[in-house]
């Protein structure tokens, strides 16, 4: 390896723990079968006699190239929900040729055997070719640890010290490819996720993030999320184009102003929640101000379908005025879901709502006796 253009960082699972510590060496694992897996003591698999023999730490207390790694005879997940197959994790960033190769390490068994095997899968990042070079084991394509997709538990999640190490790295590789600052959308938001597999999974998202779009990252999730589909949007980009942040707000018709380059800055995803009110009829700024800058104004915004809340919102607009219209949509006196559901049965049967409750709704919005009157309507 070259160590000028290379960095090699390696990740191993402590014995019978959730924890993986940091080496600055490769390690081979030395397969472990507590006592409580093998009915008797603790025994280690010979790769060379090939047998499981009685476990003495002292016999390996000198060899620094080795580490322990606990096998058990059917899959567990540890307290992370991380499978406890996974023994190891290894980053390596070539910052000559602008790339990053992430592997993991995991123990595999056969049906109804004892006997382990050592299995590993890569994926090489090549940021300046933008792809994404997998290497899978073909008799196990089922359990290729990295995905861009929902984590499932039998997944061979990759452990998050080596997340984060890959995507640091990424990090600083992009900024070579782009010369500009990218700060991570990930290491932000992180901290205020409790589930370790979410972060690996939002980790894992802004990585390919990056290989897909690394001169605006942050506007990928807007791009490929299903609430712009939703409002018949698409945006194609290409992943060289520095003036793509630009292009997009063009294409979405979206003013480049401060407002919406701080809803931007905080939010990505507030350019969405921004194209839902202009097509629902909305132009005062200040509304959208009370709505990007709120972060529950917003969510009211987001979790309403845009079915049924362009024509409300259009009818309201036209009944009593913009300000008037945000009002019932915000009122915090109604829930979500009476909100949601209100909507909808105003929408659907309004030939046959009596003017008196359309009024109500308008002046108190969507109140417990409000909704139960629209649902008595068939």
């Amino acid at each position: 390896m070259n160590t000028k253009t290379k960095k090699a960082e390696y990740f191993y699972r402590v014995l019978g723990s959730e924890v993986f510590e940091e080496c600055k060496e490769e390690k081979q694992p030395v397969p472990v079968m507590l006592k409580s897996e093998s009915d008797g003591e603790n025994m280690y698999f010979s790769f060379e006699s090939n047998k499981w023999l009685p476990f003495r730490y002292e016999k390996f207390d000198s060899n620094d190239s080795q580490f322990f790694a606990e096998f058990k005879k059917k899959q567990e997940n540890d307290k992370f929900g991380i499978n406890m197959d996974i023994t190891g994790s290894s980053v390596i960033t070539d910052e000559e040729t602008l790339s990053v190769e992430f592997s993991v390490q995991y123990i595999s068994r056969g049906k109804g055997e004892i006997v382990p095997a050592i299995q590993e899968e890569s994926v090489l990042f090549d940021m300046k070719n933008g792809t994404i070079q997998h290497s899978v084991n073909p008799k196990n394509q089922k359990h290729t640890f990295f995905s861009f997709s929902e984590l499932e538990d039998s997944s061979l999640v990759p452990p998050k010290k080596a997340v984060n190490a890959a995507l640091g790295n990424l990090l600083t590789i992009a900024e070579k490819f782009t010369q500009k600052k990218i700060s991570s959308i990930y290491f932000a938001t992180e901290p205020n996720s409790k589930d370790e597999k979410k972060q690996i999974e939002s980790a894992l998202f802004e990585i390919q993030a990056l290989m897909r779009l690394p001169f605006a990252h942050e506007l990928y999730p807007v791009i490929c999320s299903k609430e712009l589909k939703n409002l018949n949007l698409q945006f194609k980009f290409d992943r060289e184009d520095s003036d793509v942040l630009k292009k997009f707000f063009g294409k979405m018709k979206i003013e480049n102003c401060k407002m919406t380059q701080n809803a931007y800055l905080k939010n990505p995803m507030l350019l969405v929640t921004y194209l839902k009110m202009k097509k629902c009829g909305f132009k005062d700024s200040n509304l959208f101000e009370a709505v990007l800058f709120e972060d529950e104004n917003a969510k009211i915004i987001d979790s309403i379908e845009i079915s049924i809340l362009k024509p409300f919102s259009k009818f309201c607009i036209k009944k009593c005025g913009e300000a008037a219209a945000m009002s019932i949509l915000l009122k915090k006196s109604d829930s979500i879901e009476n909100k949601t559901n209100g909507i909808a049965m105003l929408m659907q049967n309004f030939r046959h709502i009596p003017k008196e409750l359309v009024k109500d709704i308008l002046e108190s919005g969507f109140t417990d006796e409000n909704c139960l009157a629209l649902s008595a309507i068939k």
